[in-house]
């Protein structure tokens, strides 16, 4: 039940049943002098009504004391005013739709079987009960009649109709609004996510790269710890602050991988029990794993599985870059110590180091 949402509307709704409630008071012939007395404390009970629903609406027992003292009052009123010849005879639907709109089609026949209740009380009531009503000034039965089939269409059918458009309008409002803030903020950390791969330099710390996208992660997916097990020629290295527990769950882990005991179908993320575990996957070898602990969410959205692939991707290409770089590095030392020996040995070189030569 979306509480905001109905106190404006329900008190709206009361305002115009009240207002068509007084027009057909000045109508009717006698009404106002007979009955001052119970205008007057049914004035100051609507009076209370607006002053108090806001608060008591947020309160779920509250709501439904109200809904039933309401649902009392007016039918009190009704029957001391002429009951379905009273001039007040639309003010019956204040409750039941209230009701209706908040508790749904339960609160709708809630409503209507207190009613059937209260008649049926009523009935076995000794008419010297009602020596206090007001015997001037009602509708006659046919007019009672044609402003009751009127009241429904008015203050039933047709709020109900434009209850159901606004509920409907303003739940793909918010639902857009969801939305909208879900591509805010998943557009905010892709950007952080790009920037960090810029600084993905080769020739920066290993160290120092993998705390900042652990500060990143920590930032991008709220939890408690990240940590990254990297595999590099033969030997795990660990980056952040993993408990023993982690520890020996994520070398089970890349154990079972290594085997080739892991899952047959390929997951870009395992859901612990306070933990979620990223394995980073390059082909048919493991290169480590980004291992979330305090992840409490039993589910994984759609914008989360993203990021975890593109971090995962970032790193082993960031490996492979850093193996392709010590793969030319011995090459590269290599072909400069043979040029080197080949101008000492006094033997000729091809092109313009070869004439530079000749003329010293």
């Amino acid at each position: 039940m979306d509480t905001e949402r109905n106190v404006l509307p329900l008190l709206l709704f009361r305002v115009c049943v009240l207002i068509f409630s007084a027009l057909l008071i000045l109508k009717t012939d006698g009404f106002f002098q007979n009955g001052k007395g119970l205008l007057l404390c049914f004035g100051i009970y609507q009076v209370l009504v607006f002053c108090m629903f806001r608060p008591i609406i947020y309160i779920g027992p509250a709501t439904l004391l109200f809904c039933g003292a309401d649902l009392l009052i007016t039918l009190t009123l009704l029957f001391l005013t002429g009951g379905i010849a009273s001039p007040l005879s639309p003010c019956i639907f204040l409750p039941i739709f209230t009701l209706h709109v908040l508790y749904g089609i339960r609160g709708m026949v809630s409503g209507l079987a207190g009613c059937v209740l209260c008649i049926g009380t009523v009935s076995r009531i000794p008419p010297e009960f009602f020596k206090l009503a007001v015997n001037a000034g009602r509708m006659d039965e046919t007019m009672g009649l044609m402003v009751t089939g009127i009241s429904v269409v008015l203050f039933y059918v047709l709020p109900y109709i434009l209850w159901k458009q606004y509920s409907t309008r303003s739940d793909r409002l918010k639902t857009l609004k969801k939305k909208n803030t879900d591509l805010g903020d998943m557009n905010r950390k892709l950007m952080a996510l790009y920037e960090m791969a810029g600084k993905l330099r080769c020739d920066a710390d290993t160290g120092e790269v993998m705390n900042r996208l652990l500060a990143l992660c920590n930032e991008l997916f709220w939890v408690e710890r990240s940590c990254i097990f990297l595999i590099r020629n033969g030997e795990v290295e660990t980056y952040g602050k993993p408990s023993a527990g982690e520890k020996e769950n994520i070398y089970q882990l890349i154990l079972e991988y290594r085997k080739g005991d892991s899952p047959k179908e390929e997951k870009e993320y395992i859901l612990q029990e306070h933990s979620l575990a990223v394995p980073l996957i390059r082909g048919p070898h493991i290169n480590g794993v980004l291992s979330l602990s305090g992840w409490n969410r039993a589910e994984i959205t759609g914008g989360e599985a993203i990021l975890f692939s593109m971090i995962a991707n970032l790193l082993c290409t960031y490996l492979e870059n850093m193996e392709y770089m010590s793969s030319l590095h011995p090459k590269h030392t290599s072909e400069t110590s043979v040029l080197l020996n080949q101008l000492d040995s006094g033997k000729s070189v091809r092109g313009i180091l070869d004439k530079r030569i000749l003329s010293v």
